[in-house]
C-alpha cells in the first residue's frame, strides 16, 4: 500500500512525526488531495485529514496506568463500548501501543470528546476521542499501524456514526412492556442497557419497539438516565448485530457457518480458513461484492499462488463468486498502467 492508494479513495494525506504523532507541515489543515510530500519526507508516517471522507473514533491506551495487564484490559473494554455506542465499522486499525482506530463515513463531525445528540450534550470516556473536522489520524503504511478488520477499499461502504442524531429527538418514554429490571447505577448504564437489550432485540422484529423498550428501562430504572441519542445508539448497534446474525444472548460477537459449507471444506484447511474469515469480515454485506486483494496473503502467511488456488477451491465449492478478476489496465489516456483489485462476493 502507498500514499497513492489513499488518494484514490479521496483521502488527503499529510506527513506525520511518529514520535510526537503530530503533522510535520505547519499549515497541514490546508493540505489538498493533490499535495505531494512523499519525496520530501520519505521517513515520515502517513496521516490523513479526518472529517470529510473518514471520521475516526480513537480508543487510546491509558498511559497513566502502570500495570500492563490492567491497561490492556481497559482499552479492550473501551473498544467494546465504542463499537456498540457508535455502531460496528468494517474498518478497524490497531495502533502501536495497543489502541484502536474505528473508521466511519465522514460527515464533518466535531472533533474532541463532546457529542451533541438530540436535546443533550454529553462527553465520552476520556480515553475515547473523535477525530473529525480539523483533525488528523495516522494510518496503516505507517510503522506499527495495521488493519485488523477490513481494508482501505472498504472506505466506500463505511457507515455513519450511529450515536449522532441529526433528524430531531426521540420520545422520552413509552410504556411498551412490563420489563423487570434492577436499579441501574451511574457507571454501569451503557453496559447494562446493552446486555438487557440483547434479549429484547433477539425476540422482537420491530426496531421501534427495541428503542422504546430501552428508553423505558433507561428512564424508569437508571439513577441518572442516559440521553435519548445514546440509548438509540445502543439500539442501533444491537439491531445491526441482529441483521448480520451476530446477536447472541451473552453478548459475545460470533459468526455462523452453514453445516453444509463446513462439510464441503472439511478436507481443505486453507479454503476453510479463508472462507470462515470472509464470512466473519464480510458476511454483513448481504451478498454484495468486496475487494479481496493479494495483500490478504500477509494475513495468513501465504504467497499469491496459494491465495489464488484457495479462491478457486471456494469458487468450485459454490461458496464464492469472482465478480471482477482484477489485473492491470491502462488509464484513460493510455499513458500509465494501473492496478484493478480483485472483487468477490459470498454466495
Amino acid at each position: 500500500m502507498n500514499v497513492g492508494e489513499y488518494r484514490a479513495q479521496g483521502i488527503t494525506t499529510i506527513p506525520m512525526n511518529l514520535e510526537s504523532k503530530r503533522p510535520i507541515l505547519k499549515r497541514w489543515t490546508g493540505a489538498k488531495l493533490a499535495t505531494r510530500w512523499e519525496e520530501k519526507y520519505p521517513d515520515a508516517g502517513v496521516g490523513m485529514l479526518t472529517g470529510d471522507v473518514v471520521t475516526v473514533i480513537d480508543v487510546d491506551v491509558d498511559k497513566h496506568e502502570p500495570d500492563d495487564k490492567r491497561r490492556m484490559s481497559k482499552v479492550a473494554e473501551d473498544a467494546e463500548w465504542a463499537r456498540y455506542f457508535f455502531g460496528e465499522s468494517p474498518i478497524e486499525v490497531r495502533t502501536p501501543r495497543g489502541g484502536y482506530h474505528f473508521w466511519y463515513r465522514g460527515n464533518r463531525e466535531k472533533s474532541g470528546t463532546d457529542i451533541i445528540g438530540g436535546d443533550d450534550d454529553y462527553q465520552l470516556w476520556g480515553a475515547i476521542d473523535i477525530r473529525g473536522k480539523g483533525a488528523c489520524a495516522i494510518v496503516p503504511d505507517s510503522p506499527g499501524y495495521s488493519f485488523i478488520r477490513g481494508e482501505l477499499e472498504d472506505v466506500a461502504v463505511l457507515p455513519e456514526l450511529a450515536a449522532f442524531e441529526r433528524k430531531g429527538t426521540q420520545k422520552r418514554l413509552s410504556a411498551v412492556a412490563d420489563i423487570d429490571a434492577p436499579s441501574i447505577t451511574t457507571g454501569t448504564r451503557n453496559d447494562t442497557l446493552f446486555r438487557m437489550g440483547l434479549g429484547i432485540a433477539k425476540d422482537t422484529s420491530d426496531f421501534s419497539f427495541l428503542v422504546d423498550a430501552l428508553n423505558t428501562i433507561n428512564w424508569t430504572m437508571a439513577d441518572e438516565p442516559l440521553p435519548d441519542a445514546e440509548v438509540r445508539g445502543i439500539a442501533e448497534s444491537l439491531w445491526s448485530m441482529k441483521e448480520r446474525g451476530t446477536l447472541y444472548a451473552k453478548g459475545e460477537p460470533r459468526f455462523g457457518l452453514r453445516r453444509s459449507d463446513k462439510d464441503a471444506l472439511m478436507h481443505s484447511p486453507h479454503a476453510f480458513l479463508l472462507y470462515a474469515d470472509l464470512v466473519d469480515l464480510h458476511g454483513w454485506r448481504g451478498g454484495e461484492s468486496f475487494v479481496l486483494a493479494n495483500a490478504t496473503t500477509e494475513r495468513y502467511g501465504w504467497d499469491v499462488k496459494r491465495l489464488q488456488r484457495t479462491i478457486t477451491e471456494l469458487v468450485e465449492a459454490g461458496l464464492l463468486e469472482v465478480t471482477n478478476a482484477g489485473g492491470r489496465v491502462r488509464d484513460a489516456d493510455g499513458s500509465k498502467w494501473k492496478g484493478i483489485p480483485r472483487q468477490v462476493r459470498l454466495l
